[in-house]
C-alpha cells in the first residue's frame, strides 16, 4: 500500500470517528485521532474482557451489582387480574372503593392484592369491576377464577370479592444462573458488534 493510499484510509477513518471530512487538519493529527480511538477501543474491551470474568463468578448481591453496572435487572413480575366487588343490597347511594385498596385470601393474610385503580360501584348496580395487581412477585399469587377475596380493611358497603379472572403472570425473581446467562449473552453480543465495526 503506498503512502498516499495509507493516507485515504486514514482520512476515511477520521471521517468515521470525527463525523466530518478533513479540512485543515495535519496528517500528523489525523494519525493521532485514529490510533486514539484504537487506544481507546483496546482499552474498553480488557475491562470488559474483567467485567466478563468477574460476572461469571459473581452470584446474589454481588451478581445484582454488575447488573446495575450493565444496565440490567433481574426478572420478576406481579400477578394481575380483575376482581368484582359487590354492594350491599339496600345500598342506594354509589359505593366508592379506592385505588390502593388491599384484598386478601380469607385465612391467608400473606397473600395480598392491591386494586390499581379507584371503582366506583354505581347506583343502579350492585357490584364492579377493578383491576388488581399482587404485593409481590411470586407464582404463588396465580389464583385461579373464581377465588373468593376479602379486605384487610372494612368498607362499609362491601359484601363479597370474587375474582373474575384468572390472576396470572406472577413469577419470583429470576435466579443467580438466568440472570448471569442474559448478561452474558448481551455482552458477547456488543463485542462482536464493537469488532464489527
Amino acid at each position: 500500500m503506498s503512502y498516499e493510499e495509507l493516507l485515504k484510509v486514514i482520512k476515511k477513518r477520521y471521517f468515521e470517528i470525527c463525523g466530518h471530512h478533513v479540512v485543515e487538519a495535519s496528517e500528523t493529527g489525523i494519525r493521532l485521532q485514529v490510533i486514539a480511538d484504537a487506544i481507546v477501543k483496546f482499552k474498553d474491551k480488557l475491562i470488559l474482557e474483567q467485567k466478563d470474568t468477574n460476572l461469571l463468578t459473581a452470584t446474589g448481591k454481588a451478581l445484582d451489582e454488575w447488573g446495575e453496572n450493565l444496565n440490567f435487572t433481574r426478572n420478576s413480575k406481579k400477578s394481575t387480574g380483575m376482581v368484582r366487588i359487590f354492594k350491599a343490597e339496600g345500598i342506594e347511594d354509589e359505593l366508592t372503593v379506592p385505588k390502593g385498596t388491599w384484598l386478601t385470601l380469607p385465612g391467608a393474610y400473606d397473600l395480598r392484592f392491591e386494586t390499581i385503580e379507584e371503582v366506583e360501584i354505581e347506583k343502579e348496580k350492585n357490584f364492579a369491576d377493578v383491576k388488581v395487581q399482587a404485593e409481590k412477585e411470586s407464582e404463588d399469587y396465580n389464583l385461579h377464577v373464581s377465588t373468593e377475596l376479602e379486605l384487610c380493611e372494612e368498607i362499609e358497603g362491601v359484601v363479597n370479592i370474587i375474582n373474575i379472572t384468572d390472576f396470572e403472570g406472577g413469577y419470583a425473581l429470576e435466579t443467580d444462573e438466568s440472570y448471569r446467562t442474559r448478561m452474558v449473552t448481551a455482552f458477547k453480543e456488543w463485542m462482536k458488534t464493537r469488532k464489527e465495526s
